[in-house]
């Protein structure tokens, strides 16, 4: 009787311990990596809460980035640059997770600086505008180089790109 009683309170803590985990899953998520749905039809809301607008779909194998976490919902970027919130329970990791890849095309979220070198202190190429479709050519650290479509080409922050997959 004593070891039955052991071994339920063994499967009791294990089982606390795989809710607990499972549940703060979503808390865990990185903001940057790149997430595909495993369902079709994943609803993108207006703002984290069930009953708000729906403004988007993610389809089965459509991906989003991750941007923040409140509440359990996450605040996600689609590949068309629209931004919503979703609950991510059908959102699996994609790869590595890396958004940024090297020859993958982005649209500028904000008009940036395109510097001579991977640094806030480098010299300005001239500003690249928003919405301007770019190329990834290099990366380093938290900055890439990247060439517009119109050839002005230098380093900008990464977090000022969106994945394009149009």
């Amino acid at each position: 009787m004593r070891n039955g009683t052991k071994m339920r309170r063994w499967l009791s803590g294990l089982l606390l311990l795989v809710l607990v985990l499972s549940t703060a899953a979503p808390a865990m998520a990185e903001r940057g990596k790149i997430y595909y749905s495993s369902v079709s039809g994943l609803r993108i809301r207006k703002e984290a809460k069930s009953g708000s607008e729906i403004i988007a779909k993610l389809y089965r194998g459509g991906k989003c980035m991750h941007l923040s976490t409140s509440k359990g919902w996450w605040k996600v970027r689609l590949g068309n640059g629209k931004t919503g919130y979703c609950w991510p329970t059908y959102l699996w990791l994609l790869g590595n997770g890396n958004l940024y890849r090297k020859n993958a095309r982005y649209r500028l979220t904000q008009t940036v600086a395109a510097r001579k070198s991977a640094s806030t202190a480098a010299k300005s190429n001239g500003n690249i505008k928003k919405g301007t479709l770019v190329k990834l050519t290099a990366r380093k650290g938290t900055w890439g180089k990247v060439r517009s479509t119109n050839g002005r080409a230098g380093w900008v922050l990464l977090k000022y790109l969106s994945y394009y997959s149009g």
